[in-house]
């Protein structure tokens, strides 16, 4: 019988009466035809939350601007 092992390298911290733990590292394969590649979860998530708040920050800015000119 085969065995699968799911391997997570995370790091773990413990503060008071809380534990948390993030990170970790899952294989990624970005085209069909090349090789997976082991990504960082927590920087992927990081990226994505910035690129949504550059977003909403460019169409708050330009509002602003068109508010500005207005008067």
């Amino acid at each position: 019988m085969e065995q699968i092992r799911l391997i997570m390298l995370v790091e773990s911290r413990i503060r008071g009466n809380v534990y948390v733990r993030f990170g970790g590292e899952f294989l990624k394969t970005s085209h069909s035809n090349m090789e997976r590649r082991w990504e960082l979860s927590l920087l992927q998530e990081t990226v994505k939350i910035y690129q949504q708040g550059k977003k909403y920050y460019d169409a708050l800015k330009s509002v602003n601007n068109l508010v500005k000119d207005a008067r």
